[in-house]
């Protein structure tokens, strides 16, 4: 290694394959950073910027060519472009003090992409992991307690007519969560490609009939089960019941999990963890029921389906198709 060469981080042995070397323009001072630190800025000793390029030559020295302002602690937050412009806008951060690449004061109310928050301080880590349960309690909240008011307060011959006046003050829950984190709720209100429709029509369909096979299979092991959704349907009949069991849960509980709770609990815990909590997240909002496997597998699917596709039409059409399929089959 060259003479005199700054490494960062600081106590992290580098070998010659993790090894970026990188010249300040100002102070000629060499760094040698972590090849993990590709496309992030750092801030040199001597107050300069250096930008650390994406695809340096790990044995040659790269100048620094990008002219930056100076570091300063009045401006504690900057966004770092890390190459490719996310295309569903995400912003990826840093900011760093001197000699220093991390972040700090991490404004909760940014659409930050998966993962982003792993780097960050453990202050900021702690008011998004905040957030995230404060947001996620409000969701499960404005789901049970308009059926759990209606439970309570009215006898049980009344519960049928008054689950469409509860899913609607759900709904209406559902929406002011989001509101006040609305960066992801409803950021995913965008056209993706075709295929994630076809995907999601064909998907729905396989889904459908996957749960159709195993209410069967329970039903034959459990004769005394009961189906409420059944008397449901048949009360209200076709068309509301498809209103209100398939048409506002496609809308308003993917802006709730895939948009706002996914999103969040992805830039805090990585895209993998964010997937799977939020699927548990989905099936626990439905109730520990004889359901629970489906509502399990649905929601982890879901969640794959938006992260893939960029955006949570695909999956309103799954859970509107989906939803209406289960209400066609039970009637």
């Amino acid at each position: 290694m060259n003479e005199g060469m700054r490494l960062w981080p600081e106590n992290q042995p580098l070998t010659e394959t993790d090894l970026l070397r990188v010249a300040c323009n100002s102070c000629e001072q060499v760094w040698g950073i972590h090849k993990d630190m590709a496309g992030f800025r750092l801030a040199c000793a001597c107050g300069q910027w250096i930008q650390v390029p994406w695809q340096p030559q790990a044995t040659g020295m790269v100048p620094s060519d990008v002219a930056l302002p100076s570091p300063s602690k009045k401006t504690p937050l900057l966004l770092a472009d890390r190459g490719e412009e996310d295309p569903e806008g995400l912003v990826k951060l840093t900011e760093m003090a001197v000699g220093e690449v991390r972040m700090e004061r991490v404004p909760t109310d940014l659409a930050l992409a998966a993962g982003e928050l792993r780097h960050a301080s453990v202050e900021s880590q702690a008011r998004w992991t905040n957030r995230a349960i404060l947001e996620l309690v409000g969701i499960l909240l404005a789901f049970w307690l308009p059926m759990i008011l209606v439970s309570v307060t009215r006898p049980a011959s009344e519960w049928v007519q008054l689950m469409p006046f509860a899913s609607l003050v759900s709904s209406v829950l559902v929406v002011s969560v989001g509101y006040f984190a609305s960066t992801y709720a409803f950021s995913g209100l965008r056209m993706p490609n075709d295929m994630s429709f076809v995907e999601a029509a064909f998907a729905a369909i396989v889904a459908s009939f996957a749960a159709y096979l195993y209410v069967q299979v329970l039903h034959s092991a459990y004769p005394e089960i009961d189906s409420s959704m059944a008397t449901f349907v048949d009360t209200l009949g076709i068309p509301l019941a498809i209103a209100v069991l398939a048409l506002c849960p496609a809308v308003f509980e993917e802006l709730a999990f895939r948009g706002l709770l996914q999103g969040r609990l992805s830039a805090v815990m990585g895209r993998t963890q964010g997937i799977l909590i939020t699927g548990c997240a989905f099936a626990l909002a439905h109730g520990l029921t004889f359901a629970f496997p489906i509502h399990l597998g649905l929601g982890v699917y879901l969640c794959w389906l938006r992260a893939r596709s960029g955006s949570l039409l695909p999956g309103m059409l799954f859970h509107a198709l989906y939803n209406t399929a289960v209400i066609i089959a039970i009637e």
